[in-house]
């Protein structure tokens, strides 16, 4: 196509299939205002503004909860499925529960939702250098019409990922995860 209003958009890797959307309807996530965050334990962390909490709580890589397995070409499958770990999975984290307070009512994402997302270090408190030089890969960003986006990026070097989840009235309506090769760009667009 082309006409300038219009951008395409890749809808899906296998099978391959490209659409386009009106350009005006494209947002990066980083215009879209960060919710300010609390560290309660080295494993939980909440973000909240006046409407929302979000609560991410990891743990250590629980094997005896899945099915574990390498592919011909060493990389781990978990539950059947590929992931973007390759090597020893002992010393990785996962995600244990990611839950909602939109205002006043509860909501727990479903396992089934959070449960293929693994990280080299765990994302609630990465040292940078030392101990006292950390960040937080994981950001909650309130976008247009009161919709919420968790966006997590994690990896083990050879291949990293960008997983979003997508909250609409305190909901998960959509989740997005994108394995790459190299640094993982959030910019993504919405």
């Amino acid at each position: 196509m082309d006409n300038p209003d219009w951008m395409p958009v890749l809808i899906s890797e296998y099978p391959f299939k490209v659409g386009y959307i009106y350009k005006k309807y494209l947002h990066s996530l980083d215009e879209f205002p960060a919710l300010g965050y609390a560290l309660k334990s080295d494993n939980q962390i909440a973000f909240a503004d006046e409407d929302i909490e979000v609560m991410v709580e990891t743990q250590l890589f629980d094997a005896t909860n899945h099915i574990v397995e390498n592919d011909s070409e060493g990389i781990l499958l978990v539950d059947g499925e590929r992931t973007n770990i390759s090597g020893d999975y002992e010393e990785y984290y996962e995600l244990k529960r990611v839950s909602v307070m939109y205002k006043g009512k509860k909501y727990q994402l479903p396992e089934v939702r959070i449960n293929d997302v693994f990280f080299l270090n765990n994302p609630v408190r990465v040292e940078r250098y030392t101990p006292e030089d950390v960040y937080c890969p994981i950001r909650v960003q309130k976008g247009m019409d009161d919709i919420y986006y968790l966006s997590i990026n994690g990896g083990d070097g050879a291949e990293s990922f960008a997983a979003i989840w997508v909250l609409k009235d305190g909901e998960l309506c959509r989740r997005y995860i994108t394995y790459v090769c190299g640094a993982p760009d959030l910019d993504l667009v919405f």
